[in-house]
């Protein structure tokens, strides 16, 4: 058996290849990853619109709790977003996840509804009133005089 020395330019052991490391550390990367926006919201009108860049189908999934124990899919299928309408106030958390069921592919998203006021509210109608009202003021009473130049 031949003498190796050690400062020669052999490869060394199989496990300290480099190419090796490269495999390895790859297959701790997610082959699919996805990337669910926004990943923070509030919205003062109980509608938002989700969107993602996948490369494959996958399982739109929203739940009221942060560990998804409560999670239902709301979408699954191949488009790149998805309009969420009609929420009540509170904290709601979306993931994206392989349409097979399997891997998780993107962080989640959390939405915070928060509806404005009743009071907010009937205020814009009572400014909306008064602007129609005077629209309607104009309209009627703001006549021009006639010309009588017969």
């Amino acid at each position: 058996m031949p003498d190796r020395d050690v400062d020669s330019d052999s490869e060394g052991p199989g496990w300290a290849k480099p190419g090796l490391f490269l495999l390895l550390a790859l297959a701790e990367i997610p082959l699919s990853a996805a990337t669910l926006e926004p990943a923070e919201l509030e919205s003062n009108e109980g509608y938002y619109q989700l969107s993602w860049e996948a490369d494959e189908a996958i399982r739109l999934i929203e739940a009221e709790s942060s560990d998804f124990s409560d999670g239902r899919a709301i979408y699954s299928g191949l488009d790149s977003g998805h309009v969420v309408s009609g929420k009540p106030d509170g904290v709601w958390y979306y993931r994206l996840e392989a349409a097979d069921g399997g891997n998780i592919l993107s962080d989640p998203a959390v939405i915070t509804v928060r509806h404005h006021s009743l009071g907010r509210a009937f205020s814009f109608f009572a400014l909306g009133a008064v602007v129609f009202l005077a629209t309607l003021g104009l309209i009627f009473f703001a006549r021009p005089e006639s010309d009588e130049r017969a």
